[in-house]
């Protein structure tokens, strides 16, 4: 509301006769007012409104030099305040289709629901994957989706997870997809680097490293590739037994055909969603629909994970290992599966004993490095989902000799697709969290050094939490600085 005339009478407290004019014409709906005259700033809270019991109105004063921005700032706050708390509008129902029959999805069910059900001896010669089914139809049909539990408990009954052995060769099929007609959407907020802290900055040239691919070019001549083999060296990690992932160890051994003689070691990530188990999860008294919650497409983490790499491209090599593409595997036994190649690094998780090793001044080194991590992600609008030790790797800096962390795993992230999507980054807390309970049984990371040199949130984190560790000592975090440095609160008035 603009009113010309001075707001309050000369004591400062009681409102001018022209403004309560000017209320008495407010809606009875309005709960908050914004009121300048171009040289004040007050937000009144209507006596009227829900918020206030007390039977009169109640006003804060707002002390600003920059009158525009801080009525922009008013104007959403209170909007915000205004609207329901979940979702600022009412958009369609994503899932509603698999609860109503009679809804037609967009897409049609890729399979006709009305053909008579394959042997379940057919669909395990001919099924190697979760997308090989028609998720639409599984939903609507208790005997499909019977069927396609059936087929998974047989995969992990009769097959190994381990698909690739020490000293086998596979294939890689250069930037294939199983489906590439189908359009992976960018996400809708790039990474901006100016938005990350000077400290940070600093942190992450301090800590940079050239790719291993890039002596001999090794790095171009795979991207521009049409196919290339690696020699897998040994295990790194057979993956949860509900999901669906396995590492290794490996090294090129050919591009295009031709020999490679000396190529670094490389990390080589599967998706094989044919092992992921999904029995203890289900509950067959539930509505089928529910069965797939965590029925997940291997194709679709993937995907997800490539994005997260891509995006932050300009900061591979620092807290980000180098990637080096998502690939079409061809597996010995000639199944193909879709995996990532990474740089291997040679570092160690916080349940190792090493970390029972480190001085106080490197632990410091690492609680601040996984500080400046999170800041990464934070400026890249990535919010990791699933925080645990295994999601990040300690190593020793090859020569600034400090300790420092890597971030590995991007499969459980979000980001913001569009516009509606609200992603509320926890990555700070969450990481800090991981920090204070994780590590050896006897040992860990010292967590007063957490609770002392790990960084409060940044102004772009609106998170508040109660962090505790193992031993039950507690710390609340929140960002305590002031979020738009030009605008200053009073309290109302008693």
């Amino acid at each position: 509301m603009l009113q010309p005339n001075e707001l309050f009478e000369p004591d400062g407290q009681t409102c001018s006769a022209d403004l309560k004019f000017a209320f008495s014409k407010i809606s009875d709906s309005a709960s908050s007012v914004i009121v300048t005259n171009f040289k004040e700033v007050v937000v009144v809270f209507m006596s009227k409104g829900e918020h206030i019991s007390s039977g009169k109105d109640l006003f804060m004063k707002v002390e600003t030099s920059e009158i525009p921005a801080t009525l922009r700032v008013l104007a959403a706050a209170c909007l915000l305040d205004a609207l329901p708390p979940f979702g600022y509008i009412e958009g369609p129902d994503m899932d509603a289709g698999i609860w109503n029959e009679d809804i037609i999805l967009p897409m049609g069910p890729p399979q006709n629901p009305d053909q008579p059900l394959h042997s379940d001896e057919h669909l395990i010669a001919t099924c190697h994957r979760n997308s090989d089914f028609d998720l639409a139809t599984l939903v609507r049909d208790r005997g499909r989706a019977l069927q396609f539990f059936r087929w998974n408990k047989h995969m992990l009954q009769h097959k190994s997870k381990l698909v690739a052995q020490a000293n086998s060769t596979l294939q890689g099929n250069t930037n294939q997809r199983f489906n590439p007609a189908i359009h992976v959407p960018p996400p809708l907020y790039p990474f901006d680097p100016s938005e990350i802290p000077s400290d940070t900055k600093n942190h992450l040239q301090m800590i940079y490293c050239d790719s291993p691919l890039s002596q001999g070019g090794l790095d171009d001549a795979l991207a521009q590739s049409k196919s290339f083999t690696i020699r897998i060296q040994d295990v790194l990690a057979e993956g949860k037994k509900n999901g669906f992932c396995t590492v290794y160890r490996c090294h090129l051994t050919s591009i295009d055909g031709r020999s490679v003689s000396s190529s670094p070691l490389l990390c080589l990530k599967l998706f094989d969603d044919r092992f992921q188990d999904l029995h203890d999860w289900i509950d067959y008294e539930d509505p089928i629909p529910l069965w797939f919650r965590s029925v997940f497409f291997a194709e679709d983490r993937a995907d997800k994970e490539t994005t997260v790499y891509d995006k932050l491209r300009s900061v591979q090599g620092t807290v980000i290992p180098w990637f080096y593409g998502q690939h079409q595997f061809i597996l010995p036994n000639g199944v193909a599966v879709q995996g990532l190649l990474m740089e291997y690094i040679d570092g160690y998780h916080l349940n190792s004993e090493r970390v029972n090793e480190l001085s106080y001044a490197q632990q410091i080194q690492v609680i601040q490095s996984c500080r400046h991590a999170v800041r990464v992600l934070d400026a890249g609008d990535i919010t990791q989902m699933d925080w645990h030790d295994g999601q990040f790797l300690l190593y020793t800096h090859p020569t600034a000799q400090v300790e420092c962390v890597v971030l590995l795993d991007f499969s459980m992230t979000l980001q913001t697709f569009e516009p509606n999507f609200i992603n509320h980054r926890q990555n700070c807390f969450r990481m800090m969290r991981a920090l204070l309970n994780s590590g050896p049984p006897s040992g860990g990371l010292d967590s007063e050094l957490i609770f002392q040199y790990y960084d409060n949130p940044d102004k772009w984190d609106p998170v508040m939490a109660l962090v505790t560790d193992r031993k039950g000592r507690q710390k609340w975090i929140e960002y305590t600085g002031r979020v738009f440095p030009y605008i200053e609160l009073d309290e109302p008035p008693a």
